[in-house]
């Protein structure tokens, strides 16, 4: 062995004069010698216990309780008889087998590596004073031998050792050893082969040196005190010697970057004079030091820092709290170190800085005040704070705030703060926090109180304030995991008026914070009991002038209470309502539910928020924004909306009252929204009750770059004051909206950039007022450049009062570059009897449904799809006399108003409702393969889809369908261009009254009519029946006297009636029109004709390849077809006209009147067949054939009119002409 050599060397001290060391040292090598169950480890200078020095060596020996660990195995410890010596024997219970890892001490029970290939070593965070060394496994060694060596192994140290030599007339209690850069106390790993040691993530900085009830220093002789810390650099190493007063400690230190603390070596400090100096650093290692410190911190300088450095266990013991704290509080948190089982919050005010504090199992049943945190009541900043006050701080345990006795003083909501951590914080920034406490809050106030009072509540804070506040004050980066039940009764003779603010990290942040910053709720919040008013939100229940930034919530939020009014948000309740602030990369995974047993009479839920009703200031884009915000969890609302309630009943996706411009939010495929409470209405409530997948109401502010990817299920019970349905004050808003993107918005989304891929709307229950719904918006104002994906379903349980629907919209404005491509499915019952009376101001008295929209103003390139099949299923009735239009229904837009370009429908329609008697006037039953009524001038309709038609109606009125548009006004000039069908129609509907459909128009008068063209094919199936009369027209019906065709009047469609008409009705199909008064000047029919007379039918046919029957004139019109009418040959059929050319009617009193109805300069050709007949095969067999007539130059003048024509005195056959081949078309 080398004996030690003395090192002397200078160190820079923090604040006392400059003193000498000296590192003493002796190469201590250790070897283990044997194998199997004992190991000897015998060098005379290796163990744990300082000697006495000698000749500049301090010698080593070993310690009672000892042990070493080889391989992961512990030895047993030494006893008090083998102690004292150099060398030792110890014991293992298992076989050994080299490799040896060997680690001294051995570890604690429970401690285990984490890095591979690696043992885990021990240095202790506390070291007990040890008279003339160090305390036992305090310095921890390993060692390695390899397989197949048998040569001994040597240990080596990992700690070297600070000698303090130190004189005085104090007592010291403790010493802290900090490092600046490191971690020097705590779980390590190290490889034995290499020596590599690294730290566990709970390891820390600081060794605390105990000397139990206290070291008293002598001013003759310093006292040696030995401190073993790991070897390397550690930066500046503070040592501070503190006495039982705070302001008597003394701090000094050293530089370990110049000398770095060396393996092996004691250095060796010069003895020093202990005298206060500026910092005081009171620590705190036990539960009697706690209580101590309670009673000793109105003492304290205002220099003075105070350090939790022991587990510190006060279960059982009586705490009240620290009246007032003004200092700095490290709570050795990153050391491991805590409080726990408090029975009352650790502070009642604090004025200072706390960090790094844990406590453990609070336990906290609060009856006399409900203010309460468990680290604090109150947090106050000052003014100019830029420090935040509470960093790094966490709880666990639960709060029971319940006071039945507490009156309230003048302090304000402050009063009523319940906090996991901190009741109420004025002007105080709070980071990196974590609560796991449960808040439990039920009762606040004494019941015989009379006045509201606002519980604020919140799992880290419950309210956060600022008042002259001129620095930065933020709740940044903080995290809730505790549950959080509010369950607070108004008293139930209404004296004690309780409203609520929660949030599952801050209940209330007013004016002056800058920011929510990066918080997460995770715990469930949950509302009981009743209340009047509510702010509840999964991250702050209501904020004041505070942005909101990088927030999330998981938690889920249930509400079972009975209130006025709610304002509920996964990531925020609500802002106040004037105050500028901004909402930004937020989202909810917490679900949000009402349950059936709650009550609110005026109710706001979003996803995000219920409500954000600012915008930013004039001329400021930069700090005021709702933006970037997702909800991917479910919303289910079920509770009751009592009757007589004013409020409003609003839900969205994201928000669900906006007045704020909002961007880039997504509803996820998770965020469901289920609605099956009760709702009532006493006012027009399309504004204040509604639902949509982003927003449920939008001022005028946009919404863009929104998605909507969830279901959306809608089934509530719902009834209004019935004064809103009167006729006297019934009106557009007496309705409820709902939306895939928008419910209802006061203006419109152009060039939104909206996405409802994924989503869907299902509509049941009882809804007792006119519906709005749509895949993009129930109701709004213009949209454009949008493609809605969302199908829309009225499911068979639903029961309407009206019904405003489509793909895109319920009830728009103008329409431009939209397409529809989901499904749009009625299948409900909508019964209107008794709203309104068909005048102009009865608004809500709609029946409208359409492909992309209800109803619509002015339309430019408006799409549905292919696959957006229409149907229309359900059940229709109206007892009382009202308007054309207000049912109407088309593939593309039920109603349109003012002028459009561009319609365009290519999905299959069904219609197949059940229509039940009802005393309408002028035929307000309208259906269109695009539009269903129309009331302005329209150009390029195209109809590509089916058309089935399968309805049934027990009504006394008409049943007006045709192809592309159902009707036009009654009494305003609209020019109609390009209008063209190209879906098969076909037709299995029953009816009391009349059926008419036609391929284009289905009734128009006043009008201009040009390029209509029907492509598509109309059948009417043997399933038709008619009490009256049938109308079947290839482009028109019945057009009125007062309408205009002017050019390209074509249908090439082939027509098939099978159906049957009354016993005493007619059925009258015509090529281009079934009837009507319109004058015919430019039509053109290709299209083949066959009727099949039902059996036992008595009807009237008239049958024309241009008109069935006419009371208008007929000129310059073509046709060239066959049409074939097996069995009809007693009744009126004409290639150009349907009726004879000369029109006999009888009056009443058996007068004859006889009118000559004729056509001029029309060209025919073509074949007719009245007949059939039988021959035989080439085989001998019976076959039948059709007899048919061909028309040619030679017959063509009988057949221009219906039944047989006198010609007599007729010149050149009325103008007529033969048609020898199909005319171009």
């Amino acid at each position: 062995m080398k004996k030690f050599s003395r090192i002397f060397l200078a160190v820079a001290t923090l604040v006392a004069v400059a003193a000498c060391t000296t590192d003493t040292t002796e190469d201590l090598g250790i070897s283990i010698n044997g194998a199997g169950s004992k190991l000897a480890i015998s060098l005379e200078e290796s163990r744990t216990q300082l000697g006495e020095k000698a000749d500049g060596v301090y010698p080593l020996y070993w310690s009672e309780g000892d042990a070493v660990a080889v391989n992961g195995i512990a030895s047993t410890a030494l006893t008090a008889e083998q102690a004292g010596s150099a060398s030792a024997l110890f014991t293992f219970d298992e076989a050994l087998s080299r490799p040896f890892n060997i680690v001294y001490p051995a570890p604690a029970e429970g401690v285990a590596a984490v890095t591979e290939g690696c043992y885990p070593v021990t240095f202790p965070a506390t070291q007990t004073y040890t008279e003339g060394g160090f305390a036992s496994g305090a310095a921890p060694m390993y060692g390695y031998a390899a397989e197949g060596t048998e040569s001994a192994i040597q240990l080596n140290h990992l700690t070297g050792v600070l000698r303090i030599a130190v004189k005085g007339e104090t007592t010291l209690s403790h010493i802290s050893v900090q490092a600046e850069n490191s971690k020097i106390a705590g779980n390590f790993d190290i490889n034995c082969s290499t020596g590599v040691l690294t730290a566990h993530e709970d390891a820390s900085n600081t060794i605390v040196m105990s000397f139990g009830e206290g070291l008293q220093l002598s001013a003759d002789k310093a006292s040696e005190i030995y401190i073993a810390l790991p070897a390397g650099d550690h930066g500046m190493v503070t040592i501070t010697l503190n006495t039982a007063d705070p302001a008597e400690k003394m701090t000094v230190g050293f530089d370990s970057s110049a000398k770095p603390v060396k393996a092996g070596f004691v250095r060796e400090f010069q003895e020093f004079t202990h005298s206060a100096n500026s910092s005081v650093e009171y620590i705190i290692v036990t539960k009697e030091d706690l209580i101590r410190f309670a009673q000793d911190v109105t003492t304290f300088s205002a220099n003075t820092t105070v350090r939790i450095a022991g587990e510190i266990d006060m279960t059982g013991v009586e705490w009240t709290p620290i009246a007032e704290f003004d200092h700095y509080l490290d709570g050795g948190k990153d050391a491991g170190y805590y409080i726990k089982g408090l029975s009352a919050p650790l502070f009642d005010v604090v004025n200072g800085r706390i960090e790094n504090l844990a406590l453990v199992d609070v336990a906290i049943d609060e009856t006399v005040t409900p203010n309460v945190g468990a680290i604090a009541r109150r947090v106050i900043g000052a003014e100019n704070n830029t420090t935040p006050s509470v960093v790094n701080c966490s709880a666990t345990g639960t709060i029971t705030v319940n006071c039945p006795n507490y009156e309230k003083v003048a302090n304000g909501d402050q009063e009523f703060s319940v906090g996991g951590l901190i009741g109420y914080a004025l002007n105080a920034g709070i980071e990196k926090c974590v609560n796991e406490v449960d808040v439990t809050v039920t009762q606040l106030v004494a019941n015989t109180a009379s006045y509201t009072v606002y519980g604020c509540t919140g799992g880290v804070v419950g309210y956060a304030q600022s008042k002259n506040f001129t620095g930065e004050a933020k709740i940044s980066e903080c995290e809730n995991k505790g549950d959080i039940t509010f369950s607070e009764c108004s008293d139930a003779e209404g004296d004690a008026n309780v409203a609520f603010r929660i949030g599952g990290c801050v209940g209330v942040s007013s004016v002056g914070y800058s920011d929510i910053y990066k918080c997460v709720n995770r715990g469930v919040i949950t509302v009981n009991n009743r209340h009047s008013t509510g702010y509840l939100g999964g991250v702050s229940g209501l904020v004041t002038a505070c942005n909101i930034d990088d927030c999330e919530n998981y938690g889920a939020i249930n509400f079972n209470a009975q209130m006025e009014s709610v304002l509920i948000g996964g990531v925020l309740g609500a802002p106040n309502d004037t105050i500028y602030f901004h909402l930004d990369n937020c989202h909810n995974y917490g679900a949000i539910t009402t349950t059936a047993e709650a009550s609110v009479s005026g109710f706001l839920c979003g996803g995000i928020t219920s409500r954000c009703t600012t915008d930013k200031p004039t001329g400021d884009a930069t700090n005021y924004y709702v933006r970037n915000l997702t909800n991917n969890a479910p919303i289910t609302i079920s509770h009751t909306m009592p009757e007589g309630s004013t409020g409003r009943h609003g839900i969205g996706g994201i928000v669900a009252w906006a007045q704020s411009t909002l961007e880039n939010c997504t509803n996820s495929a998770a965020a469901t929204i289920t609605l099956n409470g009760t709702i009532y209405a006493k006012s027009n409530c399309a504004k204040t009750h509604n639902v949509g997948g982003i927003v449920g109401y939008k001022s005028s502010k946009p919404v863009t770059k929104s998605t909507n990817n969830a279901a959306m299920v809608i089934n509530p019970t719902m009834t209004v004051n019935a004064d809103i349905l009167l006729p006297a004050d019934a009106t557009i808003n007496a309705g409820y909206s709902v939306g895939g993107i928008v419910g209802y918005s006061t203006q419109g989304l152009a060039n939104a950039g909206h996405s409802t891929e994924g989503a869907s709307i299902s509509v049941g229950g009882n809804i007792g007022t006119v519906l709005y719904v749509g895949g993009i918006a129930g109701f709004a104002g213009s949209v454009s450049s949008a493609v809605n994906k969302c199908p829309v379903t009225i499911t068979k349980d639903a029961k309407l009062k009206g019904l405003v629907m489509g793909g895109v919209g319920g009830r728009l404005d103008k329409l431009t570059d939209v397409t529809n491509e989901a499904l749009v499915s009625y299948y409900g019952e909508t019964n209107m009897t008794g709203v309104g009376d068909g005048s102009a101001k009865s608004g809500c008295a709609y029946f409208r449904i359409g492909g992309v929209a209800g109803m619509a103003a002015a339309s430019n390139n408006v799409t549905n799809a292919k696959d957006a099949t229409v149907t229309i299923a359900g059940k229709f009735t109206a007892s009382y006399t009202k308007k054309y239009g207000f049912t109407a229904m088309g593939g593309v837009v039920g109603q349109l108003s003012s002028s459009h370009n561009g319609v365009y429908n290519y999905a299959t329609v069904n219609f197949s409702s059940t229509i039940p008697n009802a005393s309408w006037n002028e035929e307000p039953f309208v259906f269109g393969g695009c539009v269903g009524y129309l009331t302005s001038n329209v150009s390029n309709f195209i109809n590509e889809g089916d058309i089935n038609i399968s309805c049934n109606s027990t009504s006394d009125e008409q049943l007006r369908l045709s192809g592309v548009f159902g009707r036009g006004s009654n009494t305003d000039t609209h020019v109609y261009n390009n209008i063209i069908n190209r879906g098969t129609i076909t037709i299995s509907a029953t009816s009391n009254d009349s059926i008419f459909f036609s391929g284009i128009n289905s009734y128009g008068t006043n009008s201009t009519y040009s390029n209509l063209i029907n492509e598509g094919d109309i059948i009417v199936t043997e399933k038709t029946k008619t009490n009256t009369d049938l109308f079947i027209g290839g482009v028109f019906l019945t057009p009125g006297n007062k309408i205009t065709t002017k050019e390209n009047i074509v249908n090439k469609g082939n027509i098939t009636v099978k159906g049957a008409a009354g016993a005493a009705g007619n059925v009258t199909i015509g090529g281009i029109s079934a009837g009507g008064a319109a004058a015919i000047t430019c039509g053109v029919n290709v299209g083949n004709i066959t009727v099949v007379r039902p059996e036992g039918s008595t009807s009237v046919y008239n049958i024309g390849g241009i008109k069935g029957t006419c009371s208008g004139s007929i000129s310059g019109a073509e046709s060239y077809c066959d049409i074939e009418a097996i069995g009809l040959g007693d009744q009126n059929i004409g290639m150009i006209k349907g009726q004879p050319r000369v029109v006999v009617t009888t009056a009443e009193d058996n007068t004859t009147t006889s009118e000559v109805r004729a056509v001029s300069n029309c060209k025919l050709g073509g074949r007719i067949a009245v007949a059939t007949s039988s021959t035989e095969d080439s085989d001998g067999n019976s076959v039948t054939v059709i007899d048919w007539n061909v028309i040619s130059a030679d017959n063509f003048y009988n057949y221009i009119y219906g039944g047989t024509t006198d010609w007599t005195g007729v010149d050149a056959y009325d103008g007529c002409s033969f048609l020898s081949v199909a005319p171009g078309v």
